[in-house]
């Protein structure tokens, strides 16, 4: 997926507006304000004539005058953003964090360029920051910043988060973002990574998928049954259908439809590892799935995939509530080797070392939860839910 550009209007003119807008006065190094002040407004006007060096070079030169100035740090950043320098972009914008770190719109510019440079990790920690601290909607990166991290999750396998969180951007009025979020969601429901050549066919079907999942974030799962019902009409052997499908239905707590719909993927793909910690996390939700099934497919993951996080916490959580603490803390100490910094794990490993009597590891985890909790907690919901204006 190619970069989105947050300035549709023309970058120098949007720079403009928003290098007022992104901090007040002059920083605490007490720098000359007229001085700070007259950099800036030749730097805009270069922009506005789309001149980047010479922009840079006056915010530079005010950046030695106060290095901890903002405007011109967030400047910096966003013009070096906008002309593909994302590299040479991050030190300004971390600097700015650190000067500022309680502010969302330097974290997501962060992040954006982490995102840019193919380091998915880092671009998922500062812009789930981003999130919680709030991204304001007037400087034109919300949806960019939030949709680049429903991609960096699809790039690091993450695809059902991956999935949920784009599913917070519909709708959209804008059509470009719409089609781009779209596309997003079809790669996130269907495991697929956005760098693959894909067939016209397979684009077809994550086109539709996408559009899927997007009329169900949009409230009409009637539009979406439809669709899916149209794919499986269309392609009748095309893996990944019935598990998108089984994973929308989840989402609607339909865990017996959506099991159906993961047996149904293995008799087209008997390899398949997603179907099965489909299967595996309908057993773990509401025991609606025959339990020992689900154990199966859980093993049978791990063993596709010893290198799975899922597997690994399916596995463990099933056992744990079928009364095998030991074999439990096994694959969940596995799970948190593979995905150290998820709360939950170490939730279920606390109560694995509980029912072990382990106790000091139990009390060890269950802290290193509540610490981890604490990070992943939700942006309030006009945060995470932004709208196109």
């Amino acid at each position: 997926m190619t970069k989105v550009r947050i300035a549709p209007g023309g970058f120098g003119l949007f720079l403009a507006g928003v290098m007022f807008l992104a901090h007040a006065g002059v920083s605490a190094a007490g720098a000359d304000k007229p001085v700070l002040d007259g950099l800036r407004a030749k730097a805009e006007a270069a922009l506005e004539q789309g001149d980047f060096p010479s922009a840079t070079a006056l915010l530079e030169q005010g950046l030695k005058l106060d290095p901890e100035w903002k405007d011109g740090l967030w400047a910096m950043g966003l013009a070096l953003y906008q002309g593909d320098r994302y590299e040479a972009a991050v030190p300004y914008l971390a600097r700015l964090t650190k000067i500022d770190s309680g502010n969302g719109h330097g974290w997501a510019l962060l992040g954006m360029c982490e995102f840019q440079l193919e380091r998915y990790g880092k671009a998922v920690e500062y812009l789930d920051r981003a999130d919680r601290l709030g991204i304001p909607t007037n400087l034109g990166l919300q949806f960019v910043a939030l949709l680049d991290r429903g991609m960096a999750r699809i790039q690091l396998g993450q695809y059902g988060t991956a999935a949920e969180l784009l599913a917070r951007l519909a709708p959209r009025n804008s059509a470009e973002e719409r089609d781009q979020l779209v596309t997003a969601l079809g790669f996130a429901a269907m495991g697929l990574n956005p760098g693959e050549q894909l067939a016209p066919e397979r684009q077809d079907q994550v086109r539709m998928v996408g559009e899927a999942y997007y009329q169900s974030a949009a409230s009409d799962r009637a539009a979406a049954r439809t669709i899916f019902q149209e794919l499986c009409e269309k392609y009748p052997k095309a893996s990944l259908l019935h598990y998108a499908q089984g994973s929308l239905l989840l989402t609607w707590s339909e865990e017996d439809a959506a099991a159906r719909e993961f047996r149904a993927e293995l008799a087209i793909a008997p390899d398949s590892l997603l179907a099965r910690l489909g299967l595996a996390y309908v057993a773990l939700k509401n025991g609606a799935e025959d339990p020992a099934a689900g154990l199966l497919a859980a093993r049978e993951a791990v063993h596709l995939r010893p290198d799975s996080f899922p597997a690994h916490f399916y596995l463990g959580q099933l056992l744990l509530r079928d009364g095998e603490p030991a074999a439990a803390a096994t694959e969940l100490e596995i799970a948190r080797r593979l995905s150290p910094s998820l709360s939950t794990v170490r939730f279920a490993l606390a109560e694995a070392y509980r029912a072990l009597k382990r106790d000091a590891e139990a009390h060890r985890e269950f802290e290193e939860f509540k610490r981890l909790k604490a990070l992943e907690e939700p942006a309030p919901a006009d945060r995470a839910t932004p709208q196109s204006h």
